[in-house]
Protein backbone atom coordinates (compact mmCIF):
# COMPACT_ATOMS: atom_id res chain seq x y z
CA UNK A 1 0.00 0.00 0.00
CA UNK A 2 1.18 3.59 -0.54
CA UNK A 3 3.49 4.95 2.12
CA UNK A 4 4.57 1.61 3.53
CA UNK A 5 8.19 0.89 4.32
CA UNK A 6 9.87 -2.45 4.84
CA UNK A 7 11.16 -2.16 8.41
CA UNK A 8 13.41 -5.17 8.05
CA UNK A 9 15.15 -3.65 5.03
CA UNK A 10 18.80 -2.75 4.85
CA UNK A 11 20.43 0.24 3.14
CA UNK A 12 22.61 1.71 0.42
CA UNK A 13 25.66 3.79 -0.40
CA UNK A 14 26.65 6.37 -2.96
CA UNK A 15 29.50 7.84 -4.96
CA UNK A 16 30.26 11.32 -6.26
CA UNK A 17 31.22 11.42 -9.90
CA UNK A 18 33.47 13.98 -11.54
CA UNK A 19 31.90 13.08 -14.84
CA UNK A 20 28.38 13.66 -16.10
CA UNK A 21 27.48 11.40 -19.01
CA UNK A 22 24.64 12.47 -21.25
CA UNK A 23 22.60 9.84 -19.46
CA UNK A 24 22.18 11.06 -15.88
CA UNK A 25 20.85 8.97 -12.99
CA UNK A 26 19.44 9.32 -9.51
CA UNK A 27 20.26 8.38 -5.89
CA UNK A 28 20.49 9.72 -2.25
CA UNK A 29 18.59 9.99 1.04
CA UNK A 30 17.44 11.82 4.14
CA UNK A 31 15.03 10.99 6.93
CA UNK A 32 13.49 14.38 7.70
CA UNK A 33 9.99 15.69 7.19
CA UNK A 34 9.35 17.91 4.18
CA UNK A 35 6.52 20.10 2.97
CA UNK A 36 5.45 20.74 -0.62
CA UNK A 37 8.80 21.22 -2.41
CA UNK A 38 7.62 23.63 -5.08
CA UNK A 39 7.96 26.70 -2.85
CA UNK A 40 11.53 25.66 -1.96
CA UNK A 41 12.89 25.32 -5.48
CA UNK A 42 14.05 28.89 -6.03
CA UNK A 43 15.99 28.97 -2.77
CA UNK A 44 17.68 25.66 -3.52
CA UNK A 45 18.73 26.86 -6.95
CA UNK A 46 20.70 29.65 -5.28
CA UNK A 47 22.49 27.44 -2.76
CA UNK A 48 25.66 27.34 -4.78
CA UNK A 49 27.43 24.40 -6.37
CA UNK A 50 26.75 23.68 -10.03
CA UNK A 51 23.99 26.19 -10.70
CA UNK A 52 21.06 25.59 -13.02
CA UNK A 53 22.38 28.33 -15.28
CA UNK A 54 25.72 26.54 -15.58
CA UNK A 55 23.95 23.23 -16.21
CA UNK A 56 21.87 24.85 -18.95
CA UNK A 57 25.04 26.23 -20.53
CA UNK A 58 26.56 22.72 -20.52
CA UNK A 59 23.42 21.33 -22.10
CA UNK A 60 23.70 23.93 -24.85
CA UNK A 61 27.17 22.58 -25.63
CA UNK A 62 25.80 19.04 -25.74
CA UNK A 63 22.99 20.06 -28.08
CA UNK A 64 25.47 21.89 -30.30
CA UNK A 65 27.65 18.79 -30.54
CA UNK A 66 24.60 16.67 -31.34
CA UNK A 67 23.49 19.04 -34.07
CA UNK A 68 26.91 18.80 -35.71
CA UNK A 69 26.77 15.01 -35.60
CA UNK A 70 23.16 14.80 -36.83
CA UNK A 71 22.69 12.53 -39.85
CA UNK A 72 19.70 13.51 -42.02
CA UNK A 73 17.71 10.51 -43.19
CA UNK A 74 19.51 8.23 -40.76
CA UNK A 75 16.85 5.54 -40.55
CA UNK A 76 16.75 5.15 -44.33
CA UNK A 77 20.52 4.58 -44.37
CA UNK A 78 20.76 1.73 -41.85
CA UNK A 79 18.83 -1.53 -41.28
CA UNK A 80 15.70 -1.07 -39.17
CA UNK A 81 17.15 -3.74 -36.85
CA UNK A 82 19.85 -1.22 -35.87
CA UNK A 83 17.70 1.85 -35.36
CA UNK A 84 17.82 1.49 -31.56
CA UNK A 85 20.99 3.20 -30.38
CA UNK A 86 20.15 3.80 -26.74
CA UNK A 87 17.44 3.07 -24.20
CA UNK A 88 16.40 5.30 -21.33
CA UNK A 89 13.61 4.57 -18.84
CA UNK A 90 11.55 2.70 -21.39
CA UNK A 91 12.19 5.22 -24.15
CA UNK A 92 14.18 4.23 -27.22
CA UNK A 93 16.30 6.57 -29.35
CA UNK A 94 18.27 6.36 -32.58
CA UNK A 95 21.77 7.80 -33.05
CA UNK A 96 20.23 11.21 -33.77
CA UNK A 97 18.59 11.15 -30.32
CA UNK A 98 15.19 10.97 -31.99
CA UNK A 99 12.68 8.79 -30.18
CA UNK A 100 11.46 5.52 -31.66
CA UNK A 101 7.81 4.67 -31.05
CA UNK A 102 7.23 0.92 -31.09
CA UNK A 103 3.84 0.76 -32.74
CA UNK A 104 2.71 -2.34 -34.61
CA UNK A 105 4.08 -1.26 -38.00
CA UNK A 106 7.48 -0.24 -36.59
CA UNK A 107 7.82 -3.49 -34.66
CA UNK A 108 6.99 -5.49 -37.77
CA UNK A 109 9.59 -3.61 -39.82
CA UNK A 110 12.32 -3.98 -37.21
CA UNK A 111 11.59 -7.67 -36.68
CA UNK A 112 11.74 -8.38 -40.41
CA UNK A 113 15.03 -6.53 -40.71
CA UNK A 114 16.60 -8.43 -37.81
CA UNK A 115 15.43 -11.75 -39.23
CA UNK A 116 16.99 -10.90 -42.60
CA UNK A 117 20.31 -10.16 -40.90
CA UNK A 118 20.38 -13.27 -38.68
CA UNK A 119 18.70 -16.02 -40.71
CA UNK A 120 21.27 -16.52 -43.52
CA UNK A 121 24.02 -17.25 -40.98
CA UNK A 122 22.17 -18.97 -38.15
CA UNK A 123 19.07 -20.43 -39.83
CA UNK A 124 20.63 -23.89 -40.39
CA UNK A 125 21.80 -24.19 -36.76
CA UNK A 126 18.39 -23.08 -35.53
CA UNK A 127 16.69 -25.67 -37.76
CA UNK A 128 18.87 -28.37 -36.25
CA UNK A 129 18.06 -27.21 -32.71
CA UNK A 130 14.32 -26.71 -33.14
CA UNK A 131 13.59 -29.38 -35.73
CA UNK A 132 12.01 -27.01 -38.25
CA UNK A 133 12.88 -24.06 -40.46
CA UNK A 134 12.20 -20.80 -38.58
CA UNK A 135 11.64 -19.07 -41.90
CA UNK A 136 8.37 -20.98 -42.20
CA UNK A 137 7.34 -19.57 -38.84
CA UNK A 138 7.54 -15.97 -40.04
CA UNK A 139 6.26 -16.62 -43.58
CA UNK A 140 2.73 -17.35 -42.42
CA UNK A 141 -0.49 -15.56 -43.28
CA UNK A 142 -0.86 -14.33 -39.71
CA UNK A 143 -1.33 -10.62 -39.15
CA UNK A 144 -1.31 -8.12 -36.29
CA UNK A 145 -0.05 -9.21 -32.88
CA UNK A 146 -0.21 -12.88 -33.89
CA UNK A 147 2.41 -12.16 -36.54
CA UNK A 148 4.56 -10.19 -34.08
CA UNK A 149 4.45 -13.03 -31.52
CA UNK A 150 5.70 -15.50 -34.11
CA UNK A 151 8.37 -13.04 -35.25
CA UNK A 152 9.73 -12.58 -31.73
CA UNK A 153 9.72 -16.36 -31.22
CA UNK A 154 11.68 -16.91 -34.45
CA UNK A 155 14.21 -14.24 -33.52
CA UNK A 156 14.66 -15.76 -30.05
CA UNK A 157 15.40 -19.05 -31.76
CA UNK A 158 18.04 -17.49 -34.01
CA UNK A 159 19.67 -15.58 -31.13
CA UNK A 160 19.87 -18.82 -29.11
CA UNK A 161 22.32 -20.26 -31.68
CA UNK A 162 24.09 -17.03 -32.70
CA UNK A 163 27.75 -16.30 -32.02
CA UNK A 164 28.83 -13.84 -29.36
CA UNK A 165 29.30 -10.99 -31.83
CA UNK A 166 25.70 -11.16 -33.04
CA UNK A 167 24.33 -11.74 -29.54
CA UNK A 168 25.96 -8.50 -28.38
CA UNK A 169 24.71 -6.73 -31.47
CA UNK A 170 21.10 -7.86 -31.39
CA UNK A 171 20.01 -9.51 -28.13
CA UNK A 172 19.40 -6.24 -26.29
CA UNK A 173 17.58 -4.75 -29.24
CA UNK A 174 15.43 -7.89 -29.42
CA UNK A 175 14.60 -7.44 -25.72
CA UNK A 176 13.30 -3.96 -26.53
CA UNK A 177 11.19 -5.27 -29.41
CA UNK A 178 9.82 -7.95 -27.08
CA UNK A 179 9.03 -5.27 -24.52
CA UNK A 180 7.21 -3.20 -27.14
CA UNK A 181 5.15 -6.26 -28.06
CA UNK A 182 4.29 -6.90 -24.40
CA UNK A 183 3.03 -3.32 -24.00
CA UNK A 184 0.78 -3.74 -27.06
CA UNK A 185 -0.48 -7.06 -25.68
CA UNK A 186 -1.57 -5.35 -22.46
CA UNK A 187 -2.96 -2.29 -24.25
CA UNK A 188 -5.20 -4.39 -26.52
CA UNK A 189 -6.00 -7.12 -23.99
CA UNK A 190 -4.33 -9.67 -26.24
CA UNK A 191 -3.98 -13.31 -25.25
CA UNK A 192 -1.94 -15.72 -27.36
CA UNK A 193 -4.55 -17.83 -29.20
CA UNK A 194 -4.47 -21.62 -29.21
CA UNK A 195 -3.34 -21.93 -32.84
CA UNK A 196 -0.31 -19.67 -32.18
CA UNK A 197 0.54 -21.68 -29.07
CA UNK A 198 0.34 -24.85 -31.12
CA UNK A 199 2.78 -23.40 -33.66
CA UNK A 200 5.24 -22.52 -30.88
CA UNK A 201 4.94 -26.06 -29.52
CA UNK A 202 5.51 -27.47 -33.01
CA UNK A 203 8.72 -25.47 -33.30
CA UNK A 204 9.75 -26.37 -29.73
CA UNK A 205 9.95 -22.66 -28.83
CA UNK A 206 8.82 -21.95 -25.23
CA UNK A 207 5.92 -19.52 -24.99
CA UNK A 208 7.88 -17.71 -22.28
CA UNK A 209 10.26 -16.51 -25.01
CA UNK A 210 7.71 -13.84 -25.95
CA UNK A 211 6.15 -13.10 -22.56
CA UNK A 212 7.25 -10.46 -19.99
CA UNK A 213 10.17 -11.36 -17.69
CA UNK A 214 9.22 -13.31 -14.57
CA UNK A 215 9.30 -11.69 -11.14
CA UNK A 216 11.65 -13.43 -8.69
CA UNK A 217 10.86 -11.84 -5.30
CA UNK A 218 12.97 -8.78 -6.09
CA UNK A 219 12.23 -6.71 -2.98
CA UNK A 220 12.93 -9.66 -0.67
CA UNK A 221 16.32 -10.17 -2.31
CA UNK A 222 17.10 -6.47 -1.88
CA UNK A 223 16.21 -6.75 1.81
CA UNK A 224 18.46 -9.79 2.19
CA UNK A 225 21.31 -7.82 0.61
CA UNK A 226 20.86 -5.03 3.19
CA UNK A 227 19.64 -2.54 0.60
CA UNK A 228 17.29 0.13 2.01
CA UNK A 229 13.80 -0.31 0.58
CA UNK A 230 12.29 3.03 -0.43
CA UNK A 231 8.83 4.29 0.44
CA UNK A 232 6.19 4.08 -2.23
CA UNK A 233 5.65 7.20 -4.31
CA UNK A 234 4.54 9.74 -3.23
CA UNK A 235 5.44 9.80 0.47
CA UNK A 236 6.59 12.64 2.78
CA UNK A 237 9.72 10.67 3.64
CA UNK A 238 11.03 11.46 0.16
CA UNK A 239 13.02 14.70 0.65
CA UNK A 240 13.27 17.20 -2.19
CA UNK A 241 16.90 18.19 -2.87
CA UNK A 242 16.43 20.48 -5.85
CA UNK A 243 16.07 20.66 -9.59
CA UNK A 244 18.35 19.59 -12.46
CA UNK A 245 18.96 21.01 -15.91
CA UNK A 246 21.84 18.81 -17.13
CA UNK A 247 20.10 15.46 -17.39
CA UNK A 248 18.68 12.87 -19.75
CA UNK A 249 19.23 11.67 -23.21
CA UNK A 250 16.50 14.11 -24.11
CA UNK A 251 15.14 17.17 -22.31
CA UNK A 252 11.78 16.46 -23.92
CA UNK A 253 9.17 14.14 -22.47
CA UNK A 254 5.96 12.75 -23.91
CA UNK A 255 2.86 14.79 -23.15
CA UNK A 256 0.55 11.78 -23.03
CA UNK A 257 -1.28 12.74 -26.22
CA UNK A 258 1.25 11.60 -28.81
CA UNK A 259 3.35 14.77 -28.68
CA UNK A 260 6.30 15.95 -26.60
CA UNK A 261 7.12 18.94 -24.43
CA UNK A 262 9.95 20.27 -22.25
CA UNK A 263 10.62 18.15 -19.18
CA UNK A 264 11.52 19.21 -15.65
CA UNK A 265 13.66 16.98 -13.40
CA UNK A 266 13.64 17.03 -9.61
CA UNK A 267 15.81 15.09 -7.17
CA UNK A 268 14.39 13.37 -4.09
CA UNK A 269 16.29 11.34 -1.52
CA UNK A 270 15.37 8.89 1.21
CA UNK A 271 17.47 7.54 4.04
CA UNK A 272 16.32 4.73 6.34
CA UNK A 273 17.62 5.41 9.89
CA UNK A 274 17.84 1.67 10.54
CA UNK A 275 19.54 0.64 7.31
CA UNK A 276 22.83 2.29 6.21
CA UNK A 277 22.57 3.57 2.67
CA UNK A 278 20.65 5.95 0.46
CA UNK A 279 17.88 6.04 -2.16
CA UNK A 280 17.25 8.50 -4.96
CA UNK A 281 14.07 9.18 -6.92
CA UNK A 282 14.23 11.32 -10.05
CA UNK A 283 10.74 12.29 -11.27
CA UNK A 284 10.54 14.10 -14.59
CA UNK A 285 7.39 16.05 -15.24
CA UNK A 286 5.97 17.95 -18.17
CA UNK A 287 7.03 21.55 -17.63
CA UNK A 288 4.42 23.66 -15.85
CA UNK A 289 2.47 20.61 -14.66
CA UNK A 290 2.62 17.84 -12.06
CA UNK A 291 2.24 15.28 -14.86
CA UNK A 292 4.96 12.71 -14.15
CA UNK A 293 6.28 11.07 -17.31
CA UNK A 294 9.44 9.32 -16.01
CA UNK A 295 10.46 8.29 -12.50
CA UNK A 296 13.46 6.10 -11.71
CA UNK A 297 14.49 4.95 -8.24
CA UNK A 298 17.85 3.51 -7.16
CA UNK A 299 18.77 2.36 -3.65
CA UNK A 300 22.20 1.18 -2.59
CA UNK A 301 23.51 -0.47 0.56
CA UNK A 302 26.34 1.27 2.35
CA UNK A 303 27.22 -2.05 3.98
CA UNK A 304 27.23 -4.49 1.06
CA UNK A 305 27.39 -2.16 -1.94
CA UNK A 306 24.44 -3.96 -3.54
CA UNK A 307 21.98 -1.76 -5.43
CA UNK A 308 18.35 -2.15 -6.51
CA UNK A 309 16.50 -0.45 -9.36
CA UNK A 310 12.85 0.45 -9.98
CA UNK A 311 10.99 2.39 -12.67
CA UNK A 312 7.51 3.83 -13.20
CA UNK A 313 6.24 0.97 -15.29
CA UNK A 314 4.29 -2.19 -14.71
CA UNK A 315 6.15 -5.46 -14.84
CA UNK A 316 4.87 -5.84 -18.40
CA UNK A 317 6.52 -2.52 -19.30
CA UNK A 318 3.41 -0.31 -19.49
CA UNK A 319 4.29 3.26 -18.36
CA UNK A 320 2.61 4.53 -15.18
CA UNK A 321 2.30 8.25 -15.92
CA UNK A 322 0.09 11.24 -15.25
CA UNK A 323 -1.05 13.53 -12.46
CA UNK A 324 -1.19 12.04 -8.98
CA UNK A 325 0.29 8.66 -9.88
CA UNK A 326 1.09 6.22 -7.10
CA UNK A 327 3.93 3.70 -7.37
CA UNK A 328 3.98 0.53 -5.28
CA UNK A 329 7.59 -0.61 -4.84
CA UNK A 330 6.42 -4.22 -4.52
CA UNK A 331 4.72 -4.27 -7.91
CA UNK A 332 6.42 -1.82 -10.32
CA UNK A 333 9.13 -2.80 -12.81
CA UNK A 334 12.49 -3.62 -11.23
CA UNK A 335 15.94 -4.99 -11.93
CA UNK A 336 14.46 -8.39 -12.81
CA UNK A 337 11.79 -7.15 -15.21
CA UNK A 338 13.18 -3.99 -16.83
CA UNK A 339 13.98 -4.51 -20.51
CA UNK A 340 16.90 -2.09 -20.74
CA UNK A 341 20.21 -2.74 -19.01
CA UNK A 342 20.61 -0.02 -16.37
CA UNK A 343 24.23 -1.03 -15.78
CA UNK A 344 25.27 0.23 -19.20
CA UNK A 345 25.37 3.62 -17.46
CA UNK A 346 25.10 2.92 -13.74
CA UNK A 347 28.52 1.45 -13.04
CA UNK A 348 31.66 2.31 -11.11
CA UNK A 349 32.39 2.81 -7.40
CA UNK A 350 28.65 3.11 -6.76
CA UNK A 351 25.38 2.93 -8.67
CA UNK A 352 24.97 6.66 -9.21
CA UNK A 353 26.04 9.26 -11.75
CA UNK A 354 26.41 12.49 -9.81
CA UNK A 355 27.97 15.79 -10.78
CA UNK A 356 29.51 17.62 -7.79
CA UNK A 357 27.49 20.65 -6.77
CA UNK A 358 24.26 19.57 -8.48
CA UNK A 359 21.07 18.60 -6.65
CA UNK A 360 22.25 14.98 -6.89
CA UNK A 361 25.29 15.77 -4.72
CA UNK A 362 24.53 15.31 -1.00
CA UNK A 363 28.15 15.37 0.18
CA UNK A 364 28.16 19.06 1.09
CA UNK A 365 31.70 19.34 -0.28
CA UNK A 366 31.05 21.25 -3.47
CA UNK A 367 29.37 24.47 -2.48
CA UNK A 368 25.88 23.11 -1.97
CA UNK A 369 24.17 22.13 1.29
CA UNK A 370 21.82 19.15 0.90
CA UNK A 371 18.52 19.12 2.79
CA UNK A 372 18.91 16.96 5.90
CA UNK A 373 22.57 16.25 5.11
CA UNK A 374 25.37 16.19 4.36
CA UNK A 375 26.13 12.49 4.06
CA UNK A 376 29.07 10.47 2.93
CA UNK A 377 27.27 7.40 1.70
CA UNK A 378 30.14 5.72 -0.14
CA UNK A 379 29.62 1.96 0.23
CA UNK A 380 32.07 -0.16 2.13
CA UNK A 381 32.58 -2.31 -0.95
CA UNK A 382 32.26 -1.66 -4.66
CA UNK A 383 28.67 -1.70 -5.86
CA UNK A 384 27.01 -4.61 -7.64
CA UNK A 385 23.48 -4.55 -9.09
CA UNK A 386 20.75 -6.93 -8.01
CA UNK A 387 19.16 -8.61 -11.03
CA UNK A 388 18.50 -12.11 -12.32
CA UNK A 389 19.88 -11.04 -15.70
CA UNK A 390 23.48 -12.03 -16.27
CA UNK A 391 23.97 -8.96 -18.49
CA UNK A 392 23.53 -6.65 -15.50
CA UNK A 393 27.03 -6.24 -14.08
CA UNK A 394 29.51 -3.68 -12.84
CA UNK A 395 32.81 -4.22 -14.66
CA UNK A 396 36.14 -3.81 -12.90
CA UNK A 397 37.73 -0.37 -12.83
CA UNK A 398 40.06 0.76 -15.58
CA UNK A 399 43.76 0.75 -14.65
CA UNK A 400 45.55 3.83 -15.92
CA UNK A 401 49.30 4.54 -15.83
CA UNK A 402 50.51 7.44 -13.69
CA UNK A 403 50.33 10.69 -15.67
CA UNK A 404 53.65 12.28 -16.61
CA UNK A 405 54.95 15.34 -14.85
CA UNK A 406 52.77 18.36 -15.60
CA UNK A 407 49.67 16.32 -16.42
CA UNK A 408 46.72 15.40 -14.22
CA UNK A 409 44.95 12.16 -13.37
CA UNK A 410 41.45 11.29 -14.59
CA UNK A 411 40.89 9.15 -11.49
CA UNK A 412 41.61 11.78 -8.86
CA UNK A 413 38.00 11.87 -7.62
CA UNK A 414 36.98 8.24 -8.16
CA UNK A 415 37.83 5.20 -10.26
CA UNK A 416 36.47 4.87 -13.79
CA UNK A 417 34.50 1.72 -14.62
CA UNK A 418 35.33 -0.51 -17.53
CA UNK A 419 33.64 0.13 -20.87
CA UNK A 420 32.58 -3.36 -21.84
CA UNK A 421 30.43 -3.87 -24.97
CA UNK A 422 26.69 -3.67 -24.34
CA UNK A 423 24.14 -6.33 -25.17
CA UNK A 424 21.51 -3.61 -24.92
CA UNK A 425 22.10 -2.37 -28.43
CA UNK A 426 22.42 1.05 -26.86
CA UNK A 427 26.10 1.85 -26.97
CA UNK A 428 28.16 1.52 -23.81
CA UNK A 429 29.77 3.50 -21.05
CA UNK A 430 32.55 4.56 -23.40
CA UNK A 431 30.09 6.64 -25.40
CA UNK A 432 28.94 8.33 -22.20
CA UNK A 433 32.49 8.91 -21.03
CA UNK A 434 33.24 10.70 -24.28
CA UNK A 435 30.23 12.99 -23.85
CA UNK A 436 31.38 13.89 -20.35
CA UNK A 437 35.01 14.44 -21.30
CA UNK A 438 34.00 16.80 -24.09
CA UNK A 439 31.65 18.91 -21.97
CA UNK A 440 31.81 18.58 -18.15
CA UNK A 441 34.78 16.51 -17.00
CA UNK A 442 36.55 17.47 -14.81
CA UNK A 443 33.96 19.21 -12.66
CA UNK A 444 34.10 22.99 -12.75
CA UNK A 445 32.41 23.96 -9.49
CA UNK A 446 33.49 25.80 -6.32
CA UNK A 447 36.61 24.13 -4.96
CA UNK A 448 37.67 22.61 -8.27
CA UNK A 449 40.18 24.05 -10.75
CA UNK A 450 38.53 26.29 -13.29
CA UNK A 451 39.57 24.84 -16.62
CA UNK A 452 38.18 23.53 -19.85
CA UNK A 453 37.06 19.89 -20.15
CA UNK A 454 39.52 17.04 -20.60
CA UNK A 455 38.45 16.62 -24.22
CA UNK A 456 38.67 13.64 -26.56
CA UNK A 457 41.06 12.89 -29.42
CA UNK A 458 41.86 14.76 -31.54
CA UNK A 459 40.74 17.75 -29.39
CA UNK A 460 42.47 17.04 -26.10
CA UNK A 461 43.21 19.25 -23.12
CA UNK A 462 47.03 18.83 -22.76
CA UNK A 463 46.65 18.59 -18.98
CA UNK A 464 44.90 15.22 -19.40
CA UNK A 465 46.47 13.98 -22.62
CA UNK A 466 48.01 10.74 -21.28
CA UNK A 467 44.89 9.48 -19.53
CA UNK A 468 42.36 10.61 -22.13
CA UNK A 469 44.41 9.03 -24.92
CA UNK A 470 44.30 5.74 -23.02
CA UNK A 471 40.60 6.03 -22.17
CA UNK A 472 39.63 6.86 -25.75
CA UNK A 473 40.87 3.45 -26.90
CA UNK A 474 37.66 1.94 -25.52
CA UNK A 475 36.04 2.92 -28.83
CA UNK A 476 38.59 1.01 -30.90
Amino acid sequence: MPGKIHAEARSCGMKHSCIVPVLAAAAAAACVESSDPENQIAAKEDQGGWSLADQEAAMEQVEKARSLAYRPGLRAQIPAAEWIELAYHGRLFDANFEEIELDEATLDKMQASMFELLYPTFGPAAKQKYGADLKDLVNTQETGLDRLVLGIAALRGLISVADEKHVFRFEGRLDHLNGGLNVLMVRFGYQIPRRIRDMLIQYRIPEQYVMPPIEFGYVDRCVSAQVPIPPDWPDPRWIHQGRLSFVFVSGMVSDGTGGTGPGVADVYTYRDPAVPGICYALPRTLEGTSNIRLLGIICQSETTGRACFWDNRTREGVPITGEGIRLDIDTIANGDTLRENCTDCHRGDNAYIIHPGSALDVSGRWGRTPVGGPWDATPATRYQPISRKDTWRNPASVTLPPPPSGQRSCTGCHQLPGSTPSRDGSGNYCDLLRSAAEVTMPAVVPGAPSERPAGWPPRLNPAYERHMTALSRCLD
